[in-house]
């Protein structure tokens, strides 16, 4: 019997599909420490330090209401306390270094000619950075305007006994526009009202400063590499809600020096990098 000559083609295995099968796939093989190549080592790139506030030209005023004479109005003694805590804070040398006599503190005492005076003193004085601080109630009326209670507020009636935060704004930033920043902390309920948007999309720089009725700066300052706009605003609470305080003498104080902590931080450490 003759047996054909073997062919040179190879025959490969078909599925029932009628396709060539597929090769199992190959396992990685894993090098040891020995063999495996080293790994670049790419340079880190220093984080460029942000030059801190000279204290000399800096001032900050801090408002905590602690008591209050309407009824509907609980005591606040945390909002008191953070806002002496901050104002230690920030004469730490190691935080900020401001001097004493550039900080004034006030409490459930002062009224709001009095609030107003100290501030607009402060915004004369201040050429570098501008710091307001309020801690205590906050309200607002049917028309959506911002109200800082203080001692003697009518909680009925905002308007009566208390400082209305256009009142605030204007000072700050007529009586300080030789600053070159102006940082207000609000610690308060419904303080988003200082600055409220309803836009779907996120806001511009041009829409937050019309929003905040923000003037701008003079044209050499982008020539000197600063923001065309020098006022900043912090809430703590959106414009519908309330600011909450954890109750408990030490958990409410730790509540209220815990934003005075993150502030005199970002505001006064040392190397803190320009992208963080």
């Amino acid at each position: 019997m003759a047996i054909p000559a073997s062919s040179s083609r190879t025959e490969h295995p078909r599925t029932p599909l009628g396709q060539p099968a597929r090769s199992p796939p190959r396992t990685p093989r894993t090098l040891c420490g020995r063999c495996r190549p080293p790994r670049r080592k790419v340079p880190r790139r220093k984080a460029e330090p942000v030059p801190i506030p000279d204290p000399a030209k800096c001032r900050a005023v801090f408002i905590g209401v602690a008591s209050y004479s309407h009824p509907d109005m609980t005591s606040l003694p945390a909002a008191a306390a953070a806002a002496q805590r901050l104002a230690e804070l920030l004469s730490d040398t190691a935080v900020w270094g401001l001097p004493r006599d550039h900080i004034t503190v006030l409490g459930a005492d002062a009224s709001a000619p009095a609030i107003l005076s100290a501030v607009r003193d402060a915004a004369r004085a201040a050429t570098d950075t501008l710091m307001v601080y309020f801690a205590g109630h906050g309200l607002r009326d049917r028309s959506e305007r911002l109200y800082l209670a203080l001692e003697d507020t009518d909680a009925d009636h905002p308007q009566i006994g208390s400082l209305a935060y256009p009142m605030l704004r204007d000072v700050i930033r007529q009586v300080g526009h030789r600053s070159r920043y102006r940082l207000t902390i609000l610690d308060c309920c419904y303080s988003g009202l200082a600055g409220s948007m309803n836009a779907i999309t996120a806001p511009t720089r041009n829409d937050l400063a019309q929003v905040l009725g923000e003037p701008q700066s003079p044209e050499n300052n982008r020539a000197r590499g600063w923001d065309d706009y020098g006022d900043l605003v912090l809430t703590s609470a959106p414009p519908t809600r309330r600011s909450f305080v954890l109750p408990g003498g030490k958990a409410a104080l730790d509540q209220h020096c815990r934003l005075a902590q993150c502030v005199a931080r970002r505001l006064g450490r040392v190397g803190v990098s320009r992208r963080g």
